[in-house]
């Protein structure tokens, strides 16, 4: 039996796949005990949360490897791996997550066809963006897309 969702994204913004993480939020929040832990602050953002939802933000622990240490030890502190479920929007929060799977149940939300998208933003540097975020999210216990082609 799930005991702790925790719904993981780069910051807590207005940009659409932070919104959707807050719905998601906002809709699980009547069933689970949920937390929405963004790894940058943007504190404005988490009044669209319900109040039932807890908020935290990983900004002030640290450097990157020291934030990902806090992540699982929050998420050891909340059960057994079987009773917490971890899930990430975007590159950053994936590859946090993505170091969670032997502490919870990782899922991924991904909005896109990587290897399209990145080379698009990034440049040449775009295919090894996708290429790692692609390998990290096969550590992933799950993935699901908006719709089958992006799958």
């Amino acid at each position: 039996m799930i005991k702790k969702i925790f719904i993981i994204v780069p910051s807590a913004n207005m940009q659409s796949p932070i919104k959707g993480a807050a719905a998601l939020a906002n809709g699980l929040i009547e069933f689970h005990s949920v937390t929405f832990v963004s790894l940058k602050n943007e504190p404005k953002f988490f009044a669209l949360l319900n109040s039932k939802v807890q908020h935290l933000c990983l900004e002030s622990s640290g450097l990157f490897i020291k934030r990902l240490f806090v992540l699982r030890q929050i998420i050891k502190d909340a059960g057994e791996r079987d009773e917490v479920v971890t899930i990430s929007f975007c590159l950053s929060a994936d590859f946090f997550n993505s170091f969670c799977q032997d502490v919870a149940l990782t899922i991924s939300s991904v909005r896109g066809n990587l290897p399209r998208v990145y080379p698009n933003n990034y440049g040449f540097l775009g295919k090894w963006i996708a290429y790692t975020h692609l390998n990290r999210l096969r550590k992933m216990r799950k993935v699901i897309s908006m719709t089958k082609s992006m799958a």
